[in-house]
């Protein structure tokens, strides 16, 4: 608990992970003082708007003195951007050398996904700039002298994502799940409902710096479609799409082929990226946020399809 006025400033505030980060600050820490920042002071919820504690801003990515001016005097900065890679890199890059001009002592970035530490330049063409924004939050960090420090919460996959058309595992419409390589291969996910509340009592924690894993559910293919048909009543089929070796080939040929075109190699890219242990979260810190009980696969699935929880 803080033990004087406490400033939270969430970046992004309007998209769906920053509503839900700012709308649990809102009812489980009424004492914690927000500055809720967006493009547009029109997109915010109703309950943000007209929440006591809340004081709207509205500012671009990129325009750094209204940014400066929502910053100041927060003692926490947390971005949930989400877009293109330049948002995502020059973006927070704007937002970290503010909080350093700003002598605003923590960052969280927004960096909620798996264990990219792990990653190796080129591993992923869609998240390499996660790799240069890591290494420049290092360096900012380092060259701070104690006035800036990191925090992260990575949580695997959105379990909202691992039903989404683009990453190639299931069709709910045929009650087909598809997998490459064994179907042994371990899906780590969290409901973006759980990511942010585990953000929000990270960022409301004022001593709480570092990286914290916080995991919902860990499921094979095979799993997903068992817990699929127990809740859905119905009879699912599972298929094997090739080999991991097939994949890296298929995913790297769509590459090559559309480099422009995410969307057309992506998901292929995360399928191979989530088959590889190396990026798994390994020692789990849900335990360190006792406030926070993250649903598994099947208590998801049971709150309705997936497509209608995204």
């Amino acid at each position: 608990m803080p033990t004087s006025t406490y400033t939270i400033a969430i970046v992004g505030a309007s998209g769906k992970l920053g509503r839900l980060i700012t709308e649990h600050l809102i009812t489980q820490h009424p004492e914690i003082q927000i500055h809720a920042i967006a493009r547009s002071k029109d997109k915010y919820s109703p309950v943000v708007q007209t929440a006591p504690q809340v004081k709207l801003f509205q500012a671009s990515s990129s325009d750094k003195v209204a940014l400066r001016t929502a910053l100041s005097g927060t003692d926490i900065c947390v971005c949930t951007y989400f877009g293109t890679p330049d948002l995502m890199l020059h973006g927070q890059k704007l937002l970290i050398d503010i909080c350093i001009e700003e002598s605003i002592p923590r960052f969280m970035g927004s960096e909620f996904t798996f264990n990219y530490l792990a990653m190796r330049p080129g591993q992923h063409p869609a998240e390499d700039w996660i790799l240069e924004y890591s290494s420049y939050l290092a360096m900012r960090e380092e060259g701070s002298g104690g006035k800036l420090r990191s925090v992260r919460v990575l949580n695997g996959a959105f379990m909202e994502a691992v039903f989404a058309p683009f990453m190639q595992w299931v069709d709910p419409d045929l009650n087909t799940f598809k997998h490459y390589g064994s179907g042994e291969e371990v899906i780590e996910m969290t409901a973006i409902a759980d990511v942010g509340a585990f953000a929000a009592e990270v960022a409301a924690d004022e001593h709480a710096v570092g990286c914290f894993n916080v995991l919902g559910d860990r499921k094979t293919i095979p799993d997903i479609a068992r817990i699929w048909g127990d809740v859905f009543g119905v009879e699912t089929k599972v298929e094997c799409r090739g080999s991991l070796g097939g994949l890296d080939a298929q995913m790297w040929a769509a590459y090559h082929r559309e480099p422009n075109n995410p969307e057309a190699w992506t998901g292929l890219f995360y399928n191979h990226a989530m088959a590889d242990g190396a990026i798994y979260l390994g020692g789990l810190d849900n335990g360190r946020i006792p406030n926070v009980k993250a649903v598994d696969l099947r208590e998801f699935l049971q709150q309705g399809m997936p497509a209608q929880l995204w």
